[in-house]
């Protein structure tokens, strides 16, 4: 019992200071897509897509974008951080006062499109994957992007306090003291 006490305050503590953690936004300097996969770099992280259900997306991306350039206004990019797990929102903004009545059908009936205000409309598009600090020879200058993306990141990672290990500390003792009075000491 104490033992196991002992190694669920030591993992506790250890999991105090090693959780991950980004920033609020970054920048997307360079990226590299194929069918399968999808990696974007900043300066200093890496966020690589490949997970199932990627390809099934690009698809529809690439659909919708042949469709629909011309009324495309620009992008919104979020990522959703837990540890080192990413789930990445594309959100495309089309201008609807440009669509004919077909356009606005397919848009809102195929590609799930959300009314925004003033004649806009937001399409969504996600994938899901993870992220990792950067190797300075991943992706050569070829990949670099002509206007790099701003990337709004929301972290969820569950981060404690770096002070409630130091709080935690006094407890070893009094730990330590029970054992000791219940059993042999360890």
């Amino acid at each position: 019992m104490l033992k196991s006490t002992i190694v669920a305050l030591v993992f506790l503590l250890a999991g105090c200071v090693s959780q991950p953690s980004l920033p609020t936004t970054d920048t997307i300097v360079k990226i590299k897509t194929s069918d399968s996969s999808i990696v974007a770099n900043s300066d200093k992280y890496s966020y690589r897509f490949f997970r199932t259900g990627l390809r099934t997306e690009f698809q529809r991306y690439k659909t919708f974008y042949e469709r629909f350039q011309q009324q495309i206004l620009g992008v919104r990019v979020n990522f959703n951080v837990t540890n080192h797990e990413v789930v990445a929102e594309y959100t495309a903004i089309v201008d609807g006062r440009r669509l004919d009545e077909m356009q606005r059908t397919l848009l809102t009936s195929t590609y799930k499109a959300a009314e925004m205000d003033q004649g806009y409309f937001g399409v969504l598009f996600k994938t899901d994957g993870f992220w990792t600090e950067i190797s300075p020879q991943e992706l050569d200058e070829s990949y670099k992007l002509k206007s790099p993306i701003v990337v709004s990141i929301n972290d969820k990672t569950k981060v404690m306090s770096p002070y409630a290990g130091v709080l935690l500390l006094p407890v070893f003792p009094l730990v330590m003291m029970y054992g000791c009075a219940t059993g042999p000491c360890i």
